[in-house]
């Protein structure tokens, strides 16, 4: 039957990812709307999706262990439409920030986004390796938001930071 419906396990695999990131992106959209401030729309995009994945197990799991792994088959990674989505959507908070001179000079705004997005993954992935295996990250993931926002702290420029009283 699988055969039958989605062609082959990375079709299966595939159509797993399509329908996740179609979720959380709508619920990661929705979240960014209600924030006013470029950074508050990038952090509560990122809270949506580690809420999403922390909510089913077996998703996060195939999500952070298989999700950019290459494919034997056709050397090809899985990149769904929701997830496309995502990273676009971000890159253009981004790039507005870049255009109001918010974000330091002489990085790109692709780049923050893949540090962003790779630390959110990076971050999660070792957590679930800590509890499947006790692999050294033994953090709270109360401590994930807190990374993404010191992130984002580091990559505006140093004139908004004096403005909104960090450090």
């Amino acid at each position: 039957q699988l055969m039958k419906y989605f062609g082959s396990k990375a079709g299966l695999l595939e159509t797993i990812f399509e329908e996740a990131w179609a979720h959380i992106f709508a619920d990661a959209r929705q979240a960014a709307d209600a924030e006013d401030s470029p950074t508050g729309k990038l952090e509560a995009m990122c809270e949506r999706v580690m809420l999403a994945v922390e909510k089913d197990a077996e998703l996060k799991t195939v999500f952070l262990l298989e999700g950019r792994r290459v494919r034997r088959q056709n050397q090809t990674v899985v990149l769904s439409r929701g997830f496309l989505e995502f990273v676009a959507m971000i890159d253009g908070i981004l790039a507005g920030m870049q255009a109001e001179g918010m974000l330091q000079g002489g990085v790109s705004p692709q780049a923050v986004r893949s540090a962003l997005i790779g630390m959110l993954e990076g971050l999660l992935r070792d957590h679930l390796l800590y509890e499947k295996m006790g692999f050294p990250a033994a953090y709270d993931l109360s401590e994930v938001p807190a990374m993404l926002k010191l992130f984002l702290q580091s990559s505006l420029v140093s004139r908004l930071l004096t403005q909104h009283g960090a450090p």
